[in-house]
């Protein structure tokens, strides 16, 4: 497929000729297969700029699970079922911040929706596509769309998994903020991947042309599902004062005493990061979500607080 700027650049050109033509105003069986001619022509263009301002996401798999360009069925039906359920589970977080309970907005679930649309060689490549939002001539606003930006926060993921310098906590710490429907169903694609035996790349390129892209081995793949192979038993945000003390950069986490001497350890959501400064070492009011969840292998139940909202005590004053 050409690029934007040579199918716009084509566009542009039928549709001066199609003006000029239309202009004579003259009836002739020869300009009128010309101008049917153009007329094709600029539906083909606009048909394929349409397709560039749709999401397009190839999934390429391979592994022992795959035979030549097959594999089985179930474990691919599982697989694209879980990921679908994964990419709206994430658009509902970063959208709407509410993943615990209820089903997911219709309109969510439309716009987060993927298409199969065709195949491509190589072990098993299959291509999906959002829905177009809107046609090109009426496209006016360059900013991510639900589905592109679920998918960057996915495909960000999946590269953390991959990188073995990452820590078994540090991974479900970043999928806890993302609420418990996500965490299932990311759980469940690890699951499918690991056990149909399976290694995956994703190649995603957004509404706006940008690739982005990600791969899990096998070995990477059975981790992440050990590692969420958990189950929540409370999710639930809690609102505690206290005095801003330990701050740590490298890791995003915080402490908080409480006047009673209590300490609650906290990773620090990223969007209030870089407004730590502001808040070291005064006294707060924290707005945090716990999750506490059991290991299934151990029966292992650990607690994780995420410091989702934060502000100045009433009166607050810097302790020197």
């Amino acid at each position: 497929m050409s690029s934007r700027s040579e199918l716009e650049a084509s566009l542009r050109e039928v549709s001066r000729d199609l003006d000029e033509i239309r202009l004579l105003a003259i009836e002739s069986p020869s300009l009128n297969v010309t101008l049917r001619g153009l007329e094709l022509q600029r539906e083909n263009y606009l048909q394929q700029l349409e397709s560039l301002g749709r999401t397009q996401l190839a999934l390429h798999l391979n592994g022992p699970g795959v035979r030549g360009e097959e594999m089985d069925a179930r474990i691919l039906g599982g697989l694209l079922v879980s990921l679908q359920d994964t990419v709206s589970a994430l658009a509902q977080t970063l959208v709407a911040k509410s993943t615990r309970f209820g089903k997911l907005p219709g309109d969510l679930l439309g716009a987060t929706n993927l298409s199969f649309t065709s195949t491509f060689a190589g072990s098993v490549g299959i291509t999906l596509a959002g829905a177009p939002e809107a046609s090109y001539e009426s496209r006016l606003v360059d900013t991510d769309s639900a589905l592109d930006a679920s998918l960057k926060v996915l495909v960000e993921f999946l590269n953390l998994v991959e990188d073995e310098a990452t820590g078994d906590d540090d991974l479900i710490e970043t999928v806890l903020p993302w609420g418990s429907r996500a965490f299932k169903h990311l759980r469940d694609t690890a699951t499918v991947l690991a056990d149909g035996k399976i290694e995956t790349s994703l190649d995603v390129r957004d509404s706006h042309g940008g690739p982005v892209n990600a791969s899990l081995s096998r070995k990477a793949a059975e981790r992440l599902a050990r590692v969420l192979d958990r189950r929540f038993l409370r999710d639930e945000e809690i609102r505690i004062e206290g005095h801003l003390g330990t701050v740590s950069d490298f890791r995003n986490r915080v402490e908080i005493v409480e006047p009673s001497g209590k300490i609650t350890n906290a990773r620090v959501d990223d969007s209030l990061v870089a407004s730590l400064r502001d808040f070291y070492a005064r006294d707060v009011v924290a707005l945090i979500a716990t999750q506490i969840t059991r290991e299934a292998a151990t029966g292992l139940e650990r607690t994780f607080n995420t410091v989702i909202e934060l502000q100045l005590k009433e009166g607050a004053s810097d302790i020197t």
